[in-house]
């Protein structure tokens, strides 16, 4: 057998190993389902919240617990191709740039799903415009949550009528979350693409909004010093040399700006 092993993983061609391989070796290692999972965030224009697409889970395991979108790969789909069919048919939301979406990592913990071993894909995307979400496929219900933190600085998500906290959440949906939060502040004074939420040119206002909710230090910018921070001196920002416009808020117009390219 070891003669026979050698032979085909050293002198046959690539085809006839290939061959041999699926009759000898493939059925002898365990191997683990895949699933992906998708962190949405989106900034709702009606309250000017950051928020977090969640969707209840019809249906065992976790009936009835509220969770990140997300399903198993098909064989014949990337991860990517499989979050933006899952998302489009767990939430009617058809993410059709999917430049707006990033891979934040694999999570492998043998015990994460009490089914079997199966390994999840975790994407982050950074949706604009904002879309209402329904329900659908094996989920009873879907909808935005507002991204907030408890009085202990612990993150929550806020609906009108429900607080869900993150050992709320089905499978290891917590550990996905903190990671992807944890990606997202690393990332803000070199390449915050969270403001992707804001389209292509928003205000240091709504800016502000969105950056809080990953970095407490943002609570405590002026927009006249977070413009100053970072337009002119770590010039991540651009100023677009146009104001908002929206002539029935009171005070001056806000100057739009943009990420730096």
């Amino acid at each position: 057998m070891l003669k026979e092993k050698t032979y085909y993983e050293t002198k046959a061609s690539e085809a006839d190993y290939l061959a041999w391989y699926k009759t000898q070796d493939w059925q002898t290692y365990d191997k683990p389902a895949m699933t992906v999972d998708n962190i949405i965030f989106a900034f709702d224009p009606t309250d000017r919240q950051l928020k977090l697409l969640l969707i209840e889970r019809k249906a065992h395991p976790f009936k009835d617990k509220f969770a990140l979108i997300g399903g198993f790969v098909d064989p014949s789909e990337s991860a990517k191709q499989a979050a933006l069919r899952e998302t489009a048919e767990e939430t009617g939301v058809k993410i059709t740039d999917d430049n707006q979406m990033w891979q934040i990592g694999a999570f492998t913990d043998p015990n994460r799903d009490p089914r079997q071993w199966i390994i999840s894909v975790a994407h982050a995307t950074f949706l604009s415009p904002f879309v209402a979400a329904h329900a659908g496929d094996d989920a009873k219900d879907a909808r935005w949550f507002a991204v907030s933190k408890d009085e202990t600085g612990a993150i929550v998500f806020l609906s009108s009528d429900l607080t869900i906290g993150l050992d709320d959440l089905a499978f290891d949906h917590k550990d996905i979350i903190l990671a992807t939060f944890k990606r997202i502040k690393e990332s803000l004074d070199v390449t915050p693409d969270i403001l992707h939420v804001l389209g292509d040119e928003f205000t240091s206002t709504d800016a502000l909004a969105v950056l809080k909710c990953f970095d407490s230090k943002f609570e405590h910018y002026s927009t006249g010093n977070f413009v100053k921070t970072y337009v002119k001196n770590n010039p991540i920002l651009m100023d677009t040399g146009r104001f908002e416009e929206n002539p029935n808020k009171p005070g001056r117009p806000k100057k739009m700006l943009r990420l730096r390219k």
